[in-house]
C-alpha cells in the first residue's frame, strides 16, 4: 500500500480529542484497566481500525510507524475519550507482561487490518 497523507483536521483521533494533552490520573486509571483487559482492548482496538479509515489507514498502512502504540491510543480515545498521552502514562505503568499481552492483541488488531486492506485493493 502506498503511504498517503490527509490534513488533521480529517483524523478520526482529531476529531474525537486523541491529541489534547490532558494526563489526568482518572484518564491514566481508565486507559490501564483497558489495555490491561485483553477482550476490551481487542473489541476497542477493532472498532478504530474499522470505523476510523482515514487515521487507520495513515497509521496502520505505513510500515514505518508504531501500530501497537496507535492502536492503544486510538482505542483508549474511542472508550474514554482520553488523549494519546493518557494511554502512554497508562502501558508504561503495567507490568512487562501485561505489556506484552497488550502488545499480542494490538499485533493482531494489524494483522486482521492488513487482511481487510489486501482485500479491498
Amino acid at each position: 500500500m502506498s503511504r498517503r497523507f490527509y490534513p488533521y483536521t480529517m483524523w478520526e483521533g482529531y476529531k474525537n480529542g486523541m491529541y489534547t494533552t490532558r494526563l489526568t490520573e482518572e484518564a491514566v486509571a481508565k486507559c490501564r484497566a483497558t489495555l490491561a483487559d485483553d477482550d476490551a482492548f481487542y473489541a476497542a482496538a477493532t472498532y478504530v481500525a474499522l470505523n476510523w479509515p482515514v487515521e487507520a489507514e495513515m497509521r496502520l498502512g505505513y510500515h514505518g510507524y508504531n501500530h501497537q502504540a496507535w492502536l492503544g491510543h486510538a482505542a483508549c480515545c474511542h472508550l474514554h475519550g482520553s488523549g494519546e498521552e493518557d494511554a502512554v502514562a497508562a502501558y508504561r505503568s503495567l507490568p512487562k507482561e501485561q505489556q506484552d499481552a497488550a502488545n499480542k492483541v494490538a499485533d493482531r488488531v494489524l494483522e486482521e487490518w492488513k487482511k481487510r486492506a489486501k482485500n479491498t485493493t
